[in-house]
């Protein structure tokens, strides 16, 4: 059971910009996007991945202690004038599925990352570190009520994700944005039934219900 594996000494928390935790989170991101090579470090002024995005977000991390490091983070990307990120990476060519999305009730998952030192562990390793920051997920999107979540991922991340009953669906074709990935939606409350059904425990530790 992945609740078993998961380090109490993990600690998340929800951040605006600006913020020291959110400059840190910024330089997690460039350190990891650069070493990928997905970023050039010119890019990235004082380290730090920032782009115009980062105002309209609540960034989420977990660190490694409650004064530690953070080794994960990600932001959840609020509807604004300028639509939302994945509009601009397809040339708004999603689909009928992201149509139908009521906006106002809708937020993109951006910027996932894990840490280095965490990347080579094995799945449920790196997922005792994802799951936590997913739990933040949900509580920030409940806070915000936001239904729906939109996201670009790899084959990897997806197949990760559905082992553990978040099922995000496709609503546009695959795109290179840092390598090759799909559009995705879900429904956060199709994943809380799902995640009930298939592992009471998890849905607990997810949802606090």
């Amino acid at each position: 059971m992945i609740t078993t594996l998961l380090p109490e000494r993990l600690k998340t928390g929800a951040f605006v910009s600006p913020s020291d935790a959110v400059a840190e989170l910024q330089s997690l991101r460039a350190s990891v996007y650069c070493k990928a090579g997905f970023l050039k470090p010119e890019s990235c002024p004082g380290g730090r991945d920032i782009d115009k995005n980062d105002a309209y977000c609540v960034h989420i991390g977990v660190r490694d202690g409650q004064e530690g490091p953070f080794i994960a983070g990600l932001r959840l990307i609020f509807s604004k004038p300028f639509g939302f990120p994945l509009e601009e990476h397809t040339g708004g060519s999603l689909g009928a599925e992201f149509a139908a999305l009521p906006k106002n009730k809708t937020a993109e998952i951006s910027r996932l990352v894990v840490a280095d030192s965490y990347r080579s562990l094995g799945m449920l390793e790196r997922c005792s570190v994802l799951m936590p920051l997913f739990r933040e997920l949900v509580s920030v999107s409940h806070q915000q009520g936001v239904d729906y979540w939109i996201a670009a991922m790899g084959p990897c991340l997806w197949r990760m994700l559905k082992a553990f009953h978040f099922l995000f669906r496709p609503i546009g074709q695959p795109i290179e944005f840092y390598g090759k990935v799909i559009p995705y939606a879900a429904s956060i409350d199709e994943i809380e039934h799902l995640v009930a059904a298939h592992d009471p425990r998890m849905k607990q530790y997810l949802y606090g219900r």
